[in-house]
C-alpha cells in the first residue's frame, strides 16, 4: 500500500480490459463455446479488484465512456468476454495487483497518454506512449519529443513483484 503526505496533484485517470474468455475478435468461436481465459481464482480477484464484465475491447474506449454506456446486459453477464475497471488514480496499484494474479491486461493510463500492455508469461510489462493524445492535451509537439522520445518503456514482472510498479 502506498501511503501519501500532503496535496497530490498528479491524478489520472486510467481503465483496464481484461480477456476473460475467448471471442469472435481474437478467436473464431462457435457461437456458445467460448473456452475461458482466466481460472476462476483470477476472476474472483478481478471482482475484489471492483472490474464488472462488458464487451469492450478496447481500454481506451471503456475511458470514452460513461458507465450507462456500457453494455447493461453485459454487466453481470456470466456470457460476457470481457471485464474492465475505470479508476481516476492508483493505477500502478492495479498494475501491480494484475501481474501478482498473472491475470493479462490492457490499460490506458494518465488520461490516454500511455497504453499498458502485459501478457502472460511474458518477462515485462511495456509502457507505450500515446504522443498524439499528449499533443491534443499541450499542443506542442517539440518541446514534448523532447521530454519524451518515442521510447517504449519495459518494466519487469520481477521489478514489480518486488519494488511495484513506478
Amino acid at each position: 500500500m502506498k501511503i501519501r503526505n500532503g496535496f497530490v496533484s498528479n491524478s489520472s485517470s486510467s481503465s483496464f480490459v481484461v480477456s476473460v474468455k475467448e471471442d469472435g475478435l481474437d478467436y473464431w468461436v462457435a457461437p456458445g463455446k467460448a473456452k475461458p481465459l482466466l481460472t476462476p481464482r483470477q476472476i474472483k480477484a478481478l471482482k475484489r479488484m471492483r472490474f464488472q464484465y462488458c464487451e469492450h475491447t478496447y481500454a481506451s474506449r471503456v475511458e470514452q465512456t460513461t458507465v450507462l454506456e456500457v453494455h447493461p446486459e453485459a454487466r453481470n453477464s456470466k456470457d460476457a468476454t470481457m471485464m474492465y475497471l475505470s479508476v481516476v488514480c492508483n493505477q500502478s496499484d492495479i498494475i501491480e495487483k494484475l501481474v501478482l494474479h498473472e491475470i493479462p491486461f490492457t490499460a490506458s493510463c494518465q488520461y490516454g497518454h500511455e497504453t499498458v500492455v502485459w501478457r502472460k508469461d511474458d518477462k515485462y510489462v511495456y509502457v507505450l506512449p500515446n504522443l498524439g493524445v499528449e499533443y491534443e492535451t499541450y499542443h506542442d509537439m517539440p518541446e514534448l519529443l523532447k521530454a519524451k522520445p518515442l521510447n517504449i518503456r519495459k518494466v519487469s514482472v520481477k521489478s514489480i513483484n518486488e519494488k511495484g510498479f513506478y
